[in-house]
């Protein structure tokens, strides 16, 4: 992304809005860049993990039904 700042502008605060994705830890990171009023390059990088959804969606385990069968 390019970002045109006045010279004079002392510091750029970025943040990543992540409200849509309640599953994603850090939620809406933010980071502020102090400029020098030079020309610059900024590079955010942040990791972003998504924590795991559950196997089991509750509900009752019940133990299999023992099935008797006949021999010969």
């Amino acid at each position: 992304m390019l970002v045109k700042a006045d010279q004079a502008t002392p510091s750029l605060s970025v943040s990543l809005d992540t409200s849509s994705r309640q599953d994603l830890k850090p939620r809406s990171p933010s980071r502020v860049y102090e400029l020098a009023g030079n020309d610059a390059v900024l590079i955010l990088d942040q990791a972003l993990v998504a924590t795991p959804k559950p196997l089991f969606h509750g509900g009752v385990i019940r133990p299999l039904k023992h099935i008797p069968y006949r021999v010969d």
